[in-house]
């Protein structure tokens, strides 16, 4: 069914309220109406035969962003990828803190234009915070939240609980459906990371789809 305009507009309207708040936080901004248009503004990004990786994400799936990438030639380290070797994951590991673009999604955002990440091992994170020259965060609209405490809650008790199920992880979130401050060797929220700034000038973008996407 096409989304009522009112919706669309509305949707519009916040993603323009959240991009002037990225700005402050030297994060460039963009609204993509779908998918499709996201991956378009993605692509024109990226020059051809660029190294670029990546961390575990729904959203990079579900717009097709790695059939465009290989379409443009591009040197692909896909940190996931490497866990069925020991050697090819410590080289794609290292040879991703170089990359030149990192793509990834984020577990929230809130209206004030703060990131808000939760994540295990922390490979992802740690890409996002320091290393590849450029790093382009992808999230549909869905991953607003009014705040950080509200966005936190939502990661833990409504996105982990899916996950965990999903992976087969002994967490209690993927036990009892919501979050319950697990420590066991599975646990998924052994980083939490709330990004407020950017240091480096254009170095981080994030693409807002008004569409609902990943988890």
């Amino acid at each position: 069914m096409e989304m009522r305009t009112e919706e669309l507009e509305k949707r519009r309207e916040m993603a323009q309220k959240i991009a002037g708040s990225l700005k402050k936080r030297n994060i460039e901004g963009f609204y993509c109406r779908d998918k499709e248009e996201a991956l378009k503004l993605v692509l024109s990004m990226v020059p051809d035969g660029a190294k670029v990786g990546w961390g575990g994400s729904v959203t990079l799936d579900q717009i097709g962003l790695f059939d465009g990438l290989r379409e443009k030639n591009c040197v692909m380290l896909d940190l996931k990828e490497g866990g069925k070797d020991p050697e090819e994951t410590e080289r794609i590991y290292r040879e991703s803190v170089g990359a030149d673009f990192f793509f990834m999604s984020t577990n929230g955002i809130t209206e004030n234009g703060e990131l808000v990440n939760i994540d295990g091992a922390g490979t992802r994170l740690g890409r996002m915070i320091y290393g590849p020259k450029h790093v382009i965060i992808i999230a549909g609209i869905n991953k607003i939240s009014k705040d950080i405490e509200s966005a936190v809650d939502r990661i833990q008790n409504e996105v982990c609980p899916i996950l965990a199920v999903r992976s087969g992880r002994n967490t209690a979130c993927g036990n009892l459906g919501r979050c319950g401050n697990c420590f066991t060797p599975d646990s998924m929220c052994c980083e939490i990371v709330i990004t407020r700034k950017s240091r480096q000038n254009g170095r981080m973008k994030l693409v807002l789809v008004g569409e609902e996407l990943g988890y």
